[in-house]
């Protein structure tokens, strides 16, 4: 159980410089950047707000990519790896502690391989953008210090190392007495009479999609909110593709409340969708493949209530100064925090389908309002089991060529200069890259 740290410090709305902490809602969000294709429902009908009732509800914290480890293992001065043999555990989240510690669980996604052994690389096949990471086995205690309860390990770099090193990650994960989410295990979290399940997938197609919805229907019959916490899509743009925010759309009308997504290494838009909420990037949060990421990440916050819900954005940055420390951080600049603010605005320019008319409609159930703590929207907890027509099915996923996930550069490790990883084409185990 963590700690209960005062939720007003964590979420202050003023500004401090040198990574001060700061917090954002959604709909205020969305209203002070006077967004086109978003729109505020009425919150006349709605006396819920997310100081009610707080000991009835379960509070979650979601993180982006989390690579903790060095291309191929390095452990040149100055990398990742070198960093955690150097440093206490706790100092990767320490920036960002006072934040993770005052939730009831933080959900990150393991992007690397764990392992002590000396393995052999998996075959890749050749080019320029063909990577392998792997840190050693005590790097889980990073997330244990950093107040991370659950690791998801469903994503293109868990199995760099073949079956053997996939199973050491687990192995070391378990021995920090983390919980693991995997795929076609979903976690079940349960607080005040509150369930959620996360369901920790691959998306990388509409097909992937379907065969989600299709294992969405098999959890548990008291689940309150279904979540889906997905790695896919093209990396190094800020707009997630059309054949994504279809997918997304899809499992939001057939039954998620949430849809979180990772991969692309940079943030992308959050979309109020038909009661349920899609966050189509959460971008890298702690990110030892490179020493100069993108630095615009989030701390993305829900808390659950039976029957209804509140949201909170807490903008980040991946690390601080000119160069990635391994620490990410609150905010160094206002400019800083107001472009992570704009990422994460979804107009209906680049999309078919206005968001606008998909959050207002079905408004009786669907209303909000708008709180210090987010915004706490009224949902049902049985979304609707109807699946929208996809006859515009979307073309297969070509990777981005785009340097988003470039390793880092010491000289006694030089990358591979060899081309694109290609993503799984399904959200099969025996596929994942």
């Amino acid at each position: 159980m963590k700690k209960i740290v005062a939720l007003l410090l964590v979420l202050a709305t003023v500004f401090l410089v040198s990574c001060g902490s700061e917090s954002a809602d959604i709909e205020d969000v969305l209203n002070e950047l006077n967004s086109v294709g978003n729109e505020t429902p009425d919150s006349s009908s709605n006396g819920t707000s997310s100081q009610s009732n707080t000991a009835q509800s379960m509070k979650l914290t979601f993180l982006g990519d989390c690579l903790v480890s060095t291309y191929k293992g390095g452990e040149a001065k100055g990398t990742f790896n070198w960093y955690a043999k150097n440093y206490p555990a706790t100092y990767f989240f320490e920036k960002v502690y006072d934040t993770l510690s005052a939730d009831d669980y933080t959900i990150a996604n393991c992007e690397t391989v764990l392992t002590d052994r000396t393995l052999t690389p998996r075959d890749k096949g050749t080019g320029s953008r063909v990577f392998w990471f792997y840190g050693p086995s005590a790097n889980a205690k990073i997330f244990t210090a950093g107040s991370v309860e659950v690791t998801g390990v469903v994503n293109n770099h868990m199995k760099d190392y073949g079956q053997a090193g996939y199973e050491d990650t687990l192995a070391a994960l378990k021995k920090e007495n983390l919980i693991i989410g995997d795929y076609n295990k979903p976690v079940y979290l349960e607080k005040n009479g509150i369930k959620a399940a996360i369901m920790f997938v691959n998306l990388w197609s509409l097909g992937d999609a379907n065969k989600i919805i299709a294992d969405m229907k098999k959890l548990d019959a008291d689940t309150d909110y279904k979540i889906i916490y997905f790695h896919g899509g093209v990396e190094g743009t800020n707009y997630p593709e059309q054949w994504k925010v279809n997918a997304c759309r899809k499992l939001i009308d057939s039954g998620a409340n949430f849809v979180i997504g990772m991969h692309p290494h940079v943030l992308q838009p959050i979309e109020e969708y038909h009661g349920g909420v899609i966050v189509y990037s959460l971008g890298n949060f702690l990110f030892g493949g490179n020493t100069a990421p993108v630095k615009n990440t989030i701390i993305y916050q829900i808390e659950l209530k039976k029957g209804s819900y509140s949201q909170n954005v807490i903008p980040c940055q991946v690390y601080s100064g000119s160069r990635n420390n391994w620490q990410p951080c609150y905010p160094e600049t206002e400019s800083s925090r107001q472009k992570t603010l704009d990422l994460l605005v979804m107009t209906d320019k680049r999309y078919s389908g206005s968001p606008s008319s998909n959050t207002s409609s079905d408004t009786s159930s669907n209303t909000s309002s708008t709180t210090s703590g987010g915004t706490s929207s009224d949902i049902s907890s049985d979304a609707s089991s109807e699946t929208p027509d996809n006859s515009s099915s979307t073309p297969s996923e070509t990777p981005s060529t785009t340097p988003s996930e470039t390793p880092s550069t010491t000289p006694s490790e030089t990358p591979s200069t060899t081309p694109s990883e290609t993503p799984p084409p399904t959200n099969s185990e025996s596929t994942e890259e």
